[in-house]
């Protein structure tokens, strides 16, 4: 009897188990559950919505071996120790294992700053351990400063979300010129807005130099006393990244080509946070970011390829053309941004609170539904998304 290939995916988040429905679905199409495993490894046995935890209910993670298993894919708890291409091997605290097609999709970390007392005092919220242990600091804190540090996506939909939900004075500081920069003009003034009525401080060209258990020193000489300092400055890939490619980008992820192969190495797709894809094959390149939307269609088309190259099938070239934000804001409300210059999807119909109802759709989309086997397998299929934003649209609202 002929030993069957192997297919291992790296990673159980939003990359890795689409990668898993997907490589099992083709599987089940190309007539190769004979001649085919699936094992998908990670050291955690929860899958994790990552974008929803700024939220102060923290009652969405899952369990990933029962999704696995009606899907027919072994799961392996372990940790990853290494990726060896040249060999095909990977190493594992437990076992180390081989494959003949491999999916890495371990994510993104938390980029750690050079400062004073962070790790001692700094939280985050970058696992769903991290973001626990902070909201069980907030639950003994009296009335005080809780200060964020970062004004990007994160920073904004956490400080946001605390001014709603608490009566401290929130605080965030960014070392940028303007809070929320890298999300579009369009968005600057609505974002103001939100602040202001959520009457969160701000500090801009801000850097904090030192972090002790009650108080902050920053960088305009200024000391700010507080009983919580959240840091959401940013995350860049997973350290096996360097395991694959000395050639990475600033956020230490890893280009691939057109099928999210890594080159020089067929064998081998990246999907999610330690990929650099580009999402526009057409014209000018347009990489993905390190979001769930692209992570996910990332995986789905890396479980197809995957099992396609074993079968001696024609890959699937991966295209993302349509580049949705929804930024929460609190009980402000939210603001929906599309294409990469995030122009605003705000009009009559589509104010800010009828936004939020979309972004709370989107967040409940997030988790995986327990379905049945035809259900999970039938959606777990890669397609090039247009440009026609009111149909995605629809989608959103109809999650």
């Amino acid at each position: 009897m002929q030993e069957k290939k192997e297919v291992l995916i790296l990673g159980g988040g939003f990359a890795g188990l689409n990668a898993a429905m997907s490589a099992a679905r083709y599987r089940d199409d190309f007539n190769a559950v004979n001649r085919i495993n699936i094992k998908l490894i990670s050291n955690f046995n929860f899958f994790t919505p990552k974008p929803r935890l700024y939220e102060s209910n923290l009652t969405f993670t899952q369990p990933i071996e029962p999704i696995l298993k009606k899907i027919g894919v072994d799961f392996i708890c372990s940790e990853i120790k290494n990726i060896d291409i040249n060999n095909k091997f990977i190493y594992t605290n437990e076992k180390n294992y081989n494959y003949n097609s491999l999916i890495v999709a371990l994510g993104s970390k938390l980029k750690v700053p050079n400062i004073d007392g962070f790790d001692e005092f700094c939280f985050n919220i970058d696992t769903f351990q991290s973001a626990s242990k902070m909201q069980e600091h907030l639950a003994h804190q009296s009335l005080g400063n809780i200060l964020v540090i970062g004004a990007g996506f994160t920073g904004i939909e956490l400080a946001t979300e605390l001014a709603s939900l608490r009566k401290d004075q929130i605080i965030l500081i960014d070392s940028s010129n303007k809070i929320g920069k890298n999300l579009g003009e369009y968005s600057t003034s609505i974002i103001q807005n939100a602040i202001s009525s959520l009457n969160i401080k701000t500090y801009i060209n801000t850097r904090v130099l030192k972090i002790r258990k009650n108080y902050v020193y920053l960088s305009n000489d200024l000391k700010l006393d507080c009983h919580t300092v959240i840091w959401t400055g940013g995350v860049e890939s997973n350290h096996l990244s360097a395991s694959l490619s000395e050639k990475r980008d600033e956020f230490q992820r890893v280009l691939v080509n057109k099928y999210l192969q890594l080159p020089d190495h067929n064998s081998v797709f990246i999907a999610g946070d330690m990929c650099k894809a580009n999402t526009n094959l057409e014209g000018n390149p347009q990489f993905a970011t390190m979001s769930c939307q692209h992570g996910i269609i990332q995986g789905l088309f890396a479980g197809f390829n995957s099992i396609a190259l074993l079968e001696k099938n024609e890959l699937l070239v991966y295209q993302h053309k349509p580049y949705i934000t929804c930024l929460d804001l609190g009980k402000y409300g939210a603001l929906l941004t599309k294409m990469w210059d995030r122009k605003l999807f705000y009009n009559e119909s589509y104010d800010l609170i009828a936004i939020k109802k979309i972004k709370k759709n989107i967040n409940s989309s997030l988790s995986i539904p327990d379905f049945t086997k035809e259900d999970i397998l039938r959606d777990a299929m890669p397609i090039e998304l247009t440009t026609d934003y009111s149909d995605y649209l629809k989608i959103c609202q109809n999650l």
